[in-house]
């Protein structure tokens, strides 16, 4: 019994280290290996249904290296103002398309009688006529340098003597047309239209008159100068003749013809 007891003693050790050495050496632990990137979803182009939230489609990176900037800050096309039609402005010192005007200044002229032979205003009404001539006129600009208008020009020569006023007066009524060479300053003019001749004679209140009526000429020069922007003052010579018609009058001196010419100022304002 004693001799079992011995060999299990020395057997058991020997058994032990067998299986020592039989088992398999420890494995280290696995590295962790991070997991493969996910691929980004595509970008969503439909609306997602109504009430339901959609995310914001997603961009690939770009390239290492590149620089790419969000959708939102990309640079836009600014729109290019349009030109904007400017406001018609009348041009300094343009006539408009209308004038309206007013002259004073003096004249003479002459009458032929129907007994024939010619007299002068001085020899028709006395010694130091006073002589005045007026004249209005209105019209519409066709060109810059073309004007259409009508005018009324009267000339009248009065004389006293004795305490006998006698007095004459010739009124023209023409459609005139002035013309601008050059647009302003020298013009021409030339008109035609009615005309009437008035004489009268008046002592120690005691007065007479008579009348005769027929057509008129009108031709004349002149030159416009500016006074600021609308205005012009003019310098004219105009010389007209008349013809009357054949009437017998109570003193026997009214004419069958005369002519003048008259040297005035005008104003206008186009």
């Amino acid at each position: 019994m004693r001799k079992v007891i011995a060999l299990l003693l020395v057997a058991v050790p020997f058994l032990g280290a067998a299986q020592e050495t039989a088992q398999p050496a420890p494995q280290a632990p696995p590295q962790y290996a991070p997991p493969p990137p996910e691929a980004a979803p595509p970008p969503q182009t439909a609306p997602p249904p109504q009430g339901q939230y959609a995310p914001p489609p997603q961009y690939a990176p770009p390239p290492q290296g590149q620089y790419a900037p969000p959708p939102q800050y990309a640079p836009q096309a600014q729109p290019q103002p349009q030109p904007q039609p400017m406001p018609y402005q009348r041009p300094f010192r343009q006539r408009d398309t209308w004038y309206i005007g007013f002259g004073l200044g003096s004249g003479n002229g002459r009458l032929k009688l129907p007994q024939g032979g010619t007299l002068t205003f001085k020899e028709y009404v006395g010694e130091s006529p006073t002589r005045l001539v007026l004249n209005f006129k209105v019209g519409g600009t066709l060109t810059p340098r073309l004007l259409l208008g009508f005018d009324v020009t009267g000339l009248r020569a009065e004389s006293t003597e004795g305490g006998v006023t006698a007095a004459m007066q010739i009124n023209n009524y023409d459609a005139v047309l002035t013309f601008f060479p050059v647009e302003r300053g020298f013009f021409l003019r030339a008109g035609a239209g009615l005309a009437t001749f008035m004489y009268e004679v008046s002592a120690s209140g005691i007065g007479v008159s008579d009348n005769t009526s027929g057509l008129s000429l009108l031709g004349g020069v002149g030159y416009a100068a500016w006074l600021g922007k609308s205005f012009n003052l003019t310098l004219n010579l105009d010389f007209s003749a008349q013809s009357y018609k054949n009437k017998s009058d109570a003193f026997g001196g009214l004419p069958e013809s005369s002519s003048f010419w008259s040297l005035w100022l005008g104003f206008d304002w186009y």
